[in-house]
């Protein structure tokens, strides 16, 4: 795959290991736009409790029901926040090995023991830089390809995958590269 790289690409071998999997999958969890509304609505709702219990003519059982509420469905998400990176890193279990991608101006190439793929920029709709990771967005679904700042063999071949992400996704990635 890599045998004949044009100036302007970069190639990435790794392995993505759990320490760096995890987190992505949290973040993915924390992203989620629902996730967001039932955290906002839990935090309302313990407030509105406090506000219930604070009033001496309310109903102090209704003020302790919103509160109870609230922290259940908060522990609740706490629950998914921290099982379901774990049950997502076990479930592609068979799917993990060794991943190379290819970046050139005309496309991204993928090999994996179970893929090999050639797709255009326009299938990533943007790039994130994320701590120890970019992240590219495929389409407008929550799916990411996710390539450890560590795949990169140098700081050029770094900067060379960051002009090649800002030139062909909506770019969020921090200064320089690490």
């Amino acid at each position: 795959m890599a045998g004949n790289v044009p100036a302007d690409s970069v190639v990435v071998e790794y392995e993505l290991t759990r320490d760096e999997a995890i987190p992505f999958f949290r973040w993915q969890v924390s992203q989620a736009f629902r996730m967001r509304i039932v955290v906002v609505m839990m935090v309302m709702l313990a407030a509105l409790g406090a506000v219930f219990l604070a009033f001496p003519r309310a109903p102090k059982v209704l003020g302790v029901a919103m509160i109870g509420l609230a922290v259940l469905e908060l522990l609740g998400f706490g629950w998914l926040y921290v099982s379901v990176p774990a049950r997502s890193w076990k479930k592609f279990e068979a799917d993990r090995g060794s991943t190379t991608y290819e970046f050139t101006d005309e496309s991204v190439r993928v090999h994996t023991k179970n893929t090999d793929a050639v797709n255009r920029w326009a299938a990533y709709s943007e790039s994130i830089e994320h701590h120890e990771m970019y992240l590219l967005r495929v389409g407008k679904r929550r799916s990411y390809v996710v390539v450890p700042k560590r795949a990169f063999r140098s700081r050029t071949d770094e900067t060379v995958f960051r002009s090649l992400a800002e030139r062909h996704t909506v770019a969020h990635l921090w200064g320089s590269p690490t």
